[in-house]
């Protein structure tokens, strides 16, 4: 059965490869729905870490900039900019 037919299962071609979040393989007989919630938690995923890469970008610019000698004051600012992150993801970002 073709991947666009009417019918309310779908069949993938064999040379698709997809797992799963949890690491499991999908059936090649799954619905057209379990894909989109597969995509739209792969989009999630994305954006946690986009959201990552740029906390760790702004401490690797702070630390090269401003604190490249001092180890501890680095350290203490480099604990500040991991709070304030948390602290914006927890305000604004957390989507219950």
């Amino acid at each position: 059965m073709p991947i666009f037919s009417t019918g309310p299962v779908h069949t993938l071609p064999d040379c698709w490869n997809l797992k799963a979040p949890l690491g499991d393989f999908v059936s090649k007989s799954t619905r057209a729905v379990d894909i989109l919630e597969w995509v739209i938690k792969m989009g999630k995923n994305t954006w946690s870490v986009l959201y990552l890469i740029v906390m760790i970008a702004a401490i690797v610019s702070v630390d090269l900039l401003f604190f490249r000698h001092h180890l501890w004051q680095r350290l203490m600012v480099n604990i500040g900019i991991v709070l304030v992150f948390i602290a914006f993801y927890l305000r604004f970002l957390n989507k219950p």
